[in-house]
């Protein structure tokens, strides 16, 4: 009896420390801004466990917690396992940058700024959770993990070269048209965001020319206007850009081109940029091959 006793003492005794342990973790989980930075650790001082490059002191910060803290919480891919936390909170003196503690992650946000179009009250941070640091995040803040789910099933998308002959020197303008189901919902079709630059890089074009991989050229965009285009049902969007910018098609010979125009879907109800509707997307390819001679001039 004494022996029952005794070990009935032992797991209570355990159970109380973890329960201890976790009311105790949950009490410091939360939004930090920072006060001060060291490498060396301090009482009190939060160690940043996020990921630094290689070579990088630990860095330790003093912290004190925000106030006015809200936050919403989505899904960045398909398949759910990656996501942003966007959190607003109260103005100090300055946009202080900010701690997010869960558990025993510690992450340093990497964009912070005054959210004077929401409020000239209020900071804003993100940061990128992956699928068990939102988990916490959502029981932390309780705020809902917004999921992305299939949009746009019924999309299709073709290429068309504008000739399938051309002579050494004249480029070749390639056109995409994407067309939706007769039966099928519309849908919004992100169009823009990549083509500030020489060429709209939602396009890829890889080529090859008698079997050999051409040089590809190299452009960067710096961005550009974007916004969602409404497909109705049975509609259909056209997209043209010229070959010779993603490279060489002035030698003469055989070309094979895998062409691809990434994109992003949203359903066709509602703001799609509204706060509660943050993971009503879906990233979506429409990918194609052409064929094409060049002759001599």
């Amino acid at each position: 009896m004494a022996l029952r006793c005794s070990i009935a003492l032992v797991i209570v005794g355990a159970l109380s420390l973890l329960t201890s342990a976790s009311q105790t973790q949950a009490r410091t989980d939360g939004l930090y801004t920072i006060v001060s930075t060291t490498t060396d650790p301090r009482r009190g001082a939060i160690l940043i466990t996020s990921e630094l490059p290689a070579g990088t002191p630990r860095l330790w910060v003093r912290t004190r917690r925000a106030r006015g803290v809200s936050a919403v919480l989505y899904a960045t891919d398909n398949a759910n396992t990656q996501y942003f936390l966007s959190v607003r909170y109260a103005l100090g003196p300055v946009c202080d940058r900010v701690v997010l503690r869960l558990g025993a992650h510690a992450r340093a946000s990497h964009r912070w700024s005054r959210s004077e179009h929401i409020s000239p009250k209020f900071c804003g941070a993100r940061f990128s959770l992956d699928r068990a640091l939102a988990d916490l995040a959502a029981a932390h803040f309780g705020v809902p993990r917004q999921d992305r789910r299939s949009i746009g099933r019924a999309l299709r998308g073709d290429f068309v070269p504008a000739s399938a002959i051309i002579r050494s020197g004249d480029d070749l303008g390639i056109t995409l048209t994407i067309r939706n189901g007769p039966r099928a919902p519309a849908v919004g079709l992100l169009v823009g965001g990549r083509q500030r630059g020489p060429r709209n890089n939602q396009f890829i074009f890889v080529i090859e020319r008698d079997g050999q991989r051409v040089a590809p050229i190299e452009a960067m965009d710096s961005g550009g206007p974007a916004g969602f285009s409404l497909m109705e049902s049975g509609g259909h969007f056209e997209f043209r850009e010229q070959l010779s910018r993603w490279g060489d098609i002035t030698v003469p010979g055989n070309y094979v081109v895998q062409c691809r125009y990434e994109t992003e879907l949203t359903p066709s109800n509602g703001d799609p940029y509204d706060d509660a509707r943050r993971g009503e997307r879906w990233d979506r390819a429409f990918e194609g091959v052409i064929r094409f001679t060049v002759l001599r001039p």
